[in-house]
């Protein structure tokens, strides 16, 4: 399927979501303005903070300089004791997440709060699971308006993203952001839109399964939290080709080539000792 055929027909869908995010927003208090989530926190660099173990080994000078920037944590990242600008998760059927969200109500209070793949959650299942984001949170909750559009192979995500490039989807704060392989391709085409000129990608390992909570779950139980069952895998699934169609790694150095480079951004990974590394240059050296 042409990329043009594939991208009006995901139109009505889009259109419908949005419509029925609006009405969600209105009753439950949320926001559908998504292009405003990093309002008052603009600098030039956006830190993208993962799961992976190795968050565990950053020191304070690293964590000193990442929190001069903008940092966006994603998914299980309310286990961790930091605190970002926005967090940012996906939401499912059984998503623990909101619960999550309780628990650190208080440390939340000025976090803008992302809520993505809506589109795959009937609207009841999405309302209940807002419903369970404590009220205080939900003024600063954002309604995600984004699609997965289907892709085969890496050649096929290069001629979709120079096409919704051509059509103004880096330009229109306004329009859906694509997303593929995870959360954090969708943040990267984010703030690609909202003019970032340095993201970071932190804690993202996929050489190693383990999560910087692993370390010590009995802390997580302790506060009332949720973490996900450990993975059993030897690589993030992601990372594994027997299980996609192409691998994050393929689809980040894509949108590289296609989409950052022509914008002058720069990709970073934080660590060494991240898969992506070295095709990604290191943004901490190692005296830090």
């Amino acid at each position: 399927m042409h990329p043009l055929v594939g991208i009006k027909k995901y139109g009505l869908r889009m259109l419908k979501s949005w419509l029925r995010n609006k009405w969600i927003a209105r009753d439950l208090g949320c926001r559908t303005d998504f292009w405003n989530v990093f309002k008052q926190h603009r600098t030039d660099t956006l830190f993208i903070l993962g799961s992976a173990a190795s968050i565990n080994n950053y020191t304070e000078k690293e964590w000193n300089k990442i929190n001069k920037g903008t940092t966006i944590g994603l998914g299980f990242w309310t286990l961790h004791d930091y605190v970002p600008d926005i967090y940012c998760f996906e939401l499912w059927d059984t998503s623990p997440l909101p619960h999550n969200l309780n628990i650190r109500e208080d440390d939340y209070r000025n976090t803008k709060i992302l809520i993505k793949d809506l589109d795959n959650l009937s609207s009841i299942n999405l309302k209940n699971h807002i419903e369970k984001i404590p009220v205080s949170l939900r003024k600063n909750t954002f309604l995600s308006l984004d699609f997965d559009y289907p892709l085969d192979t890496i050649n096929d995500l290069k001629k979709y993203l120079n096409t919704i490039n051509l059509l103004g989807f880096f330009n229109n704060k306004r329009f859906p952001i694509p997303r593929k392989i995870g959360t954090i391709f969708y943040v990267i085409a984010l703030a690609t839109k909202l003019g970032y000129k340095k993201i970071v990608l932190c804690g993202v390992d996929l050489n190693n399964p383990e999560c910087f909570f692993d370390k010590d779950r009995s802390v997580i139980i302790e506060k009332g939290l949720v973490a996900p069952k450990p993975i059993t895998a030897d690589k993030h699934k992601t990372f594994d080709p027997d299980k996609v169609n192409f691998t994050i790694d393929q689809a980040l150095y894509t949108f590289r080539e296609t989409i950052l480079n022509k914008k002058n951004i720069e990709l970073y990974v934080a660590k060494t000792n991240s898969a992506l590394y070295p095709k990604l240059p290191v943004y901490f050296s190692n005296d830090e």
